[in-house]
């Protein structure tokens, strides 16, 4: 069945147990409205009794031509009020009686106020009626009137009796339909995590897990509804990517043999030129002027300066291109592998490194973040000009980040240049003053761009620069990439 369908259906549902309850309770409200007006005009008919009994006393006795009117217009209203509680009532807003026991109690007293009515009017219409035959009438409607009290009585508890049975039944209905209510919701529940939050949810998770380099994962949803359609859709997707991956890791090992054949074919001849001129230099310095010797130095220098820019354009391309694996590495490690390469360089310069006490784990690619640290310490080391050299090796540990500075008191650097400087062969200085490619602070800044972090620096001239970066903290769950 299609989600469309389930929805339509869940909807439907709930519509009719709202409009059910809806009409239930009108239903109710209308039963028991009918209900109070009965109970309420079967108790006033039992004063009604009593008062057409004192009534027919005082026109007997006065023979007043209004008490008449008054005892007849009682008598009809007795009359109409008694056949609407029997049979029925629009104008007096009466329902009528249903229940068996009440209708023959109603009856009983309907043939009773036959008799009650036929002795009222007798007394009413006769004009002379002697002294004991009046006095044995009234005592007749006296009597009477009792059981007519009772009768109403017995009809009134009736109705009551009926009316809190009503509602009695009202309350378990409502109990029955509130439970039945529940029961529904919990189905429906059920059905839209079956139908929607449980597929999405495993929909959800497989796109972090392809996001996470998980390509090899099949979606499986048995099912023929839309979210089928999104499952097969998925899984075409996800082999596109895999094959994607493996054209693109087969370009890439192609590229990577290729850059390496060309790196070492570019670099045998520059290692030939060199090595013939340094022999030149050597074995004919007598035979060789100073005009000479200074171009043969040239050439050396410059064949030099040529295999680092070729080193640093196959480390330039690497960063992005070769994914190595990605791990929880203590970054005081790689601060001391550097530091150990940069030895020599260290003595010479009589430097002084300091390095925070406490660094933190992070997670990265160590080979290339090893390459950001050596490329950030050099050229603190190389642009000083001062006796005593001082770098500072820092970390703050910042929500969601380790942000990382390396300070120096070395040249600085003019505030213009704060972005120009970490782009491709961009150098500030002299080669002659300062060894260099000036592919270092661009690899330093893809590097950490392919870590998701950002770098930049703050300097002013004379006075040092500190070169910032920051390493994402890894996530909880997060595996290697």
């Amino acid at each position: 069945m299609s989600i469309r369908l389930r929805v339509i259906g869940a909807f439907l549902i709930i519509i009719a147990i709202v409009v059910g309850f809806e009409l239930y309770d009108r239903y109710f409200i209308a039963n028991i409205s009918g209900d109070a007006m009965m109970i309420n005009f079967s108790g006033t008919q039992r004063y009604r009794a009593v008062k057409l009994a004192s009534l027919s006393r005082r026109y007997v006795e006065k023979k007043d031509r209004d008490d008449l009117l008054i005892l007849f217009d009682e008598l009809n209203r007795y009359e109409k009020v008694l056949k609407g509680l029997i049979h029925g009532s629009k104008e007096l807003g009466l329902k009528g009686a249903k229940r068996q026991e009440i209708l023959s109690a109603l009856h009983e007293t309907e043939s009773l106020w036959e008799k009650y009515k036929k002795q009222i009017s007798f007394l009413a219409m006769t004009s002379e009626i002697p002294a004991d035959a009046k006095i044995r009438a009234l005592d007749e409607v006296d009597t009477m009137a009792l059981p007519l009290l009772e009768k109403m009585d017995n009809v009134t508890f009736a109705l009551d009796r009926e009316s809190t049975a009503s509602v009695e039944k009202y309350k378990k209905v409502k109990l029955y339909s509130l439970i039945t209510f529940i029961i529904v919701s919990l189905f429906l529940t059920i059905e839209v995590i079956r139908a929607f939050i449980r597929p999405m949810t495993r929909i959800l998770e497989a796109i972090d897990r392809v996001g996470a380099g998980d390509l090899d994962l099949e979606l499986k949803v048995e099912r023929n509804d839309e979210f089928s359609r999104v499952a097969d859709s998925f899984n075409h997707m996800t082999g596109n990517l895999k094959r994607s991956r493996k054209e693109l890791e087969k370009v890439n090992k192609e590229l990577e043999d290729f850059t390496y054949t060309v790196s070492h074919d570019l670099k045998e001849p520059l290692r030939s030129i060199a090595s013939f001129s340094q022999f030149v230099l050597e074995d004919y310095k007598d035979k060789v002027d100073e005009e000479g010797k200074d171009y043969l130095n040239r050439i050396v220098k410059a064949s030099s300066r040529m295999r680092l820019l070729i080193d640093d354009l196959l480390t330039l391309s690497r960063v992005g291109r070769v994914k190595n694996p990605f791990s929880d590495v203590p970054s005081s490690e790689i601060l001391k592998d550097v530091t150990s390469s940069l030895y020599r360089r260290i003595e010479e310069k009589k430097a002084e490194i300091k390095v925070q006490r406490e660094l933190p784990v992070i997670y990265c690619d160590k080979v290339f973040m090893h390459q950001v640290f050596l490329n950030l310490l050099s050229n603190a080391l190389k642009f000083c000009d001062k006796d005593h050299p001082v770098v500072e090796v820092g970390c703050t540990d910042l929500p969601g980040e380790y942000r990382f500075h390396i300070t120096d008191n070395g040249i600085g650097i003019d505030e213009r240049y704060f972005e120009k400087i970490f782009e491709i062969f961009e150098s500030l200085n002299r080669r002659e003053d300062y060894e260099g490619t000036g592919a270092g602070l661009t690899i330093v800044k893809k590097v950490i761009e392919e870590h998701h972090g950002r770098v930049w620096v703050e300097s002013k001239l004379g006075e040092g620069s500190t070169f910032y970066f920051t390493v994402p903290k890894k996530k909880t769950g997060e595996g290697k990439r």
